[in-house]
């Protein structure tokens, strides 16, 4: 059966609860944070090393979970592990009227908006689980080649704009990356903008205004970066 990690708002811990009941007595090993957190640990950690465990990543979209930042991240982490495994690995929940979003909007989402149709409406969920080991073993080459493709293009495309105008973006990151030269750095570090109605970073190790910040709903890996810098240069 498969492993899931539950990503999703702490105001949506309800309904997380309901939906990991049901995964659990189907036979599926579920992560949920309130029951594998301990104090004291690292939650980046135990969440990176969780995620990078996981078959797949269920993202409970709801009003509260794209506004959370933690969310954001793990959608990234699992968006890098997607495009590094040639797969589908997160499977989007809708449970509340918003926009999903952007790189999730091409994705078939199970819409349990509706309660009263949350068993019929799970099925689609529980069957995807359910056969991804047999799908996954007779998935021909060109398939993989296929889903590789889009799954690049769905996040190079919105990608390259996010390093125009980018200060406000990188003020509030962690980290960012710079898709010419491949390096990882905070954004303490940009010491040159271009000043051209907003501001763009320049990447103070190769000089190129090819810079995106880990708050622009990109993930920001090596995979990633030489991924766009094969699409761009």
């Amino acid at each position: 059966m498969a492993s899931v990690f539950l990503s999703h708002s702490s105001t949506d811990k309800p309904f997380v609860r309901k939906l990991a009941r049901s995964l659990a007595t189907r036979g599926h090993t579920v992560w949920l944070d309130e029951i594998e957190l301990q104090p004291g640990d690292s939650l980046v950690q135990r969440i990176s090393e969780a995620l990078e465990k996981a078959d797949f990543v269920a993202a409970v979209i709801s009003p509260a979970s794209i506004k959370s930042r933690w969310v954001k991240k793990e959608l990234q982490l699992a968006a890098t592990k997607e495009l590094r495994d040639n797969r589908t690995i997160i499977l989007p929940i809708l449970i509340g009227r918003c926009e999903a979003p952007e790189y999730l909007r091409d994705k078939l989402y199970v819409d349990l908006r509706d309660a009263r149709q949350y068993r019929s409406r799970l099925k689609l969920l529980m069957r995807r689980l359910d056969n991804d080991q047999y799908q996954t073993r007779v998935r021909s080459r060109e398939s993989v080649r296929l889903e590789v493709k889009v799954t690049l293009a769905r996040l190079l495309e919105p990608a390259h704009s996010l390093s125009l105008n980018n200060q406000k973006e990188l003020r509030v990151s962690a980290l960012c990356g710079c898709f010419y030269c491949l390096a990882i750095f905070p954004p303490s570090e940009i010491n040159s903008w271009i000043t051209f109605g907003e501001s763009t970073a320049i990447c103070p190790n190769c000089g190129i205004d090819s810079v995106i910040a880990s708050e622009s709903s990109v993930p920001i890996s090596k995979a990633f970066l030489k991924a766009m810098h094969k699409r761009y240069f």
